[in-house]
């Protein structure tokens, strides 16, 4: 796992990465560190690889906020931490989808909590795309982008809540074993839904971002029961 930290202070760089070592021993990983002093280098030499980004704000040359913005333009998947004396400069990383900011001197407490929030965030998105091999392509689509699943003649239709498909080769099977942990359920043999989007279930239908599908009797209680799950369980 990638982490940069960007910090024209030497004290405060070393900090990071002490606390960074640290959290590497408590938590068994590995994380293949990189150090720069200012904005500019950072984004000459980045590769859009980094999973998580420590950046001071009060930089010479380019300065934290505008290196974000210029990072953004690049990779808007890793998780951002500004570092700053200054709470009030922190403001404008939502613009910049920073995951937050650390208030020096920074408490390894507050570093550990934030950097466990990210990889947790992170942890679940990769856990939430999938890699669909469409034609001769590999095709990454995010499972919450898809409203429902239908198999037909061995070819499932991937339907997206932007109106659009794709088509793969496989089983409903295989897709119900993948998705199920991410809200997914049958209501029938040839439909596999995406409980994010019911709408209504009714007697025999299930109305899915403005679509009535059919629920099997068979499949009626499971797939109510994978509903009240689901809401249960939902932010």
């Amino acid at each position: 796992m990638n982490v940069a930290i960007v910090e024209d202070q030497y004290g405060d760089r070393e900090i990071l990465l002490r606390y960074l070592r640290q959290y590497e021993k408590k938590n068994m990983l590995s994380f293949d560190i990189r150090l720069y002093s200012d904005g500019l280098s950072f984004l000459e030499q980045y590769r859009c690889d980094c999973a998580v980004i420590f950046m001071d704000i009060e930089m010479p040359l380019l300065n934290g906020m505008e290196t974000a913005r210029r990072l953004r333009e690049l990779d808007d998947e890793a998780g951002l931490v500004f570092v700053t004396n200054v709470a009030q400069y922190a403001v404008e990383g939502y613009t910049v989808q920073a995951a937050g900011y650390l208030l020096k001197p920074v408490a390894y407490y507050q570093f550990s909590v934030m950097l466990e929030k990210i990889l947790a965030a992170q942890d679940r998105r990769a856990r939430s795309e999938l890699l669909l091999p469409v034609g001769s392509d590999l095709v990454r689509l995010n499972a919450a982008a898809v409203t429902y699943i239908e198999v037909r003649n061995h070819w499932l239709y991937y339907h997206c809540v932007d109106g659009g498909e794709k088509v793969v080769r496989g089983t409903i099977g295989e897709a119900e074993q993948r998705l199920a942990p991410l809200g997914f359920a049958r209501c029938n043999q040839s439909f596999l839904v995406n409980m994010k989007y019911v709408e209504r279930v009714s007697s025999d239908t299930v109305l899915i971002a403005g679509e009535r599908l059919p629920v099997s009797r068979s499949r009626r209680k499971p797939f109510l029961q994978a509903l009240t799950d689901y809401l249960g369980g939902a932010d």
